[in-house]
Parts: structure tokens; C-alpha cells; sequence
């Protein structure tokens, strides 16, 4: 018998293939640093909403890219580049026009002054055309689209069916 429950299971079960798909689009983007935001996703059923959240703040940034901000979180920002460009193993380049452009030793004082100028950067033009995103929720659900439509659409069907059904059969009885 379809109930509501069936339809949360449903839900449930979509949440966790759209997570599957979100991971699947960002390892095939190559942007995985340190693999936090692949295990961030969560999918929970409340009163029949599927609801997909993250655990890291920078999710809908890899997702969409940012818009151009004020400098007053500079130093969050500044702090998150010095971690991932250590995380990499960037090598970092000199520059200024006497000896620019030369690999230089990574140095705690050469990934501030870096991260420093990507955080400024990042917060004057924003983030998205010039270094790319992943788009991981546009193309996953375009790519679910059918599937979800296809496993969600049977489940109401068949709960709506044997509601009408209930209630045709109740009403001859009562009769």
C-alpha cells in the first residue's frame, strides 16, 4: 500500500543518488583539494520536502562561483586560500617587474602575500568566469531529471490511486 511514508522513503532514496551525483560531477571537475566538501552533503525528509544541505560554507562558491564582495571578510578568505594553497603544494612565482615571474621557495610570508592578492581579487571581481565552477547541482539535476520525475511520480500515482480507491470503497460502504 503507497502511504506517505513510501513517499519520504522515495524522497530519502533521491536525495542520496542527487548527493552521489553531486560527488560524482566535482571529482570528475578535478576540484577536490582535501575532500571536506565531497562528505559535506547531507539529505533529510521533513514533512515531504527533500531537503540537501552542506556542511562547508564554500559549497555554493564551488557550485556557482561568487559575486564581488566587500574586503570585510578578507581575512577569513585570506586564511581559507593560505590552507588550500598549502594543501596543493602550489608553487609560488615572484612578481613586481625587477625579478617577477620566477619560482620562488614557499615560504609562510610568500603564501600570506599570495592568498593576500587572491582574497583581494577574489572580493573585487568575484569568482567564476575567469577560474571556473563546477555547477555540480545544475548538472546533476538536469541529469535526474527523468529518473526522479520517473521514481517520485509512481509513488504519488500510486498513493493518489489508492487514496481515491479508499475513499470510493468507504463511500459504497457507507451507503
Amino acid at each position: 500500500m503507497a502511504s506517505k511514508k513510501n513517499i519520504d522513503n522515495v524522497l530519502k532514496k533521491i536525495g542520496e543518488e542527487i548527493i552521489a551525483g553531486f560527488q560524482d560531477e566535482i571529482r570528475s571537475a578535478g576540484k577536490v583539494s582535501s575532500g571536506r566538501l565531497l562528505n559535506s552533503f547531507n539529505a533529510d525528509v521533513d514533512n515531504g520536502n527533500l531537503i540537501i544541505t552542506s556542511d562547508v560554507d564554500y559549497a555554493g562558491a564551488v557550485d556557482e562561483g561568487r559575486g564581488p564582495s566587500r574586503n570585510s571578510n578578507n581575512g577569513a578568505l585570506k586564511t581559507s586560500l593560505e590552507q588550500w594553497i598549502k594543501g596543493k603544494g602550489l608553487t609560488i612565482r615572484s612578481f613586481g617587474t625587477k625579478r617577477g615571474g620566477r619560482f620562488i621557495k614557499r615560504t609562510d610570508n610568500a603564501v600570506k602575500g599570495v592568498a593576500y592578492i587572491m582574497a583581494k581579487k577574489i572580493h573585487e571581481g568575484g569568482y567564476g568566469e575567469k577560474f571556473g565552477v563546477v555547477e555540480f547541482s545544475s548538472k546533476t539535476m538536469n541529469r535526474m531529471m527523468d529518473t526522479i520525475t520517473q521514481q517520485l511520480g509512481e509513488e504519488y500515482f500510486n498513493y493518489i490511486r489508492e487514496s481515491i480507491e479508499e475513499n470510493i470503497i468507504n463511500r459504497l460502504r457507507e451507503e
